[in-house]
């Protein structure tokens, strides 16, 4: 009997959630200060021995693909990947706006989710059954259009000022997401039910800027990562 997993490691804390073949959800939460790298395979063991799952009857692995830490997302994304290709098991590409809408439970929208947000600017994403209808980064100005359609706006403490300004003159509510592992479990099966699976050579994680740690990379004259 197959058995599917969860990878969420997109935002500060993270977890991982499995799904074993009678149907129950285990969980397991990352807290490490350092990041996800010295807990994620130690806990993904833990897990599954916990449930019971072997590697060989992996079935399906969702991940979480970002906006998010560059660390989180480039750890999570590989060992998806290592695990679709060493067990040739289905994989799929989560955009975690999805799932901090999932587990908001706010319906079928229109739902604004404002992430990795950045001086005056924020990676902005309209959901809208159970579909990203429109996605990409807004200031003040360029979001106002999006997001007229919306009466809920998803989005933490780091949104920008004059965008949260905007939210309020248009009668928007500002809710805190939450990335729990079982939404991303929830949200990686509906999209596999739907036939939106990702060949593991193609996943990567959406990055809204290109990342500090690649400017810095290339300031040193290196080559940009894959």
């Amino acid at each position: 009997m197959t058995w599917q997993l969860a990878i969420e490691t997109s935002q500060a804390s993270g977890g991982l959630a499995v799904r074993d073949a009678s149907g129950t959800v285990h969980v397991a939460t990352l807290t490490s200060r350092s990041g996800v790298d010295d807990q994620l395979m130690p806990e993904l063991d833990r897990l599954t021995r916990e449930a019971n799952c072997q590697p060989s009857d992996l079935g399906l692995v969702g991940v979480s693909i970002g906006p998010g830490g560059f660390t989180g997302l480039r750890i999570a994304i590989s060992t998806a990947k290592m695990l679709a290709e060493t067990t040739q098991c289905t994989l799929v590409a989560v955009p975690s706006a999805m799932v901090c809408v999932h587990a908001a439970g706010l319906g079928t929208g229109p739902i604004g989710v404002a992430l990795a947000s950045k001086r005056d600017t924020t990676w902005l994403s309209i959901i809208e059954n159970h579909t990203i209808s429109w996605a990409g980064l807004v200031d003040a100005t360029t979001a106002k259009e999006p997001l007229a359609s919306c009466k809920v706006l998803l989005a933490d403490e780091h949104l920008p000022g004059p965008i949260t300004a905007l939210a309020s003159t248009m009668g928007i509510t500002i809710e805190r997401p939450s990335f729990p592992p079982e939404a991303t479990l929830a949200q990686s099966q509906a999209m596999h039910s739907r036939g939106l699976n990702e060949c593991s050579t193609m996943l990567k994680p959406l990055y809204p800027r290109v990342p500090e740690a690649v400017t810095r990379f290339e300031a040193l004259g290196k080559s940009r990562p894959i």
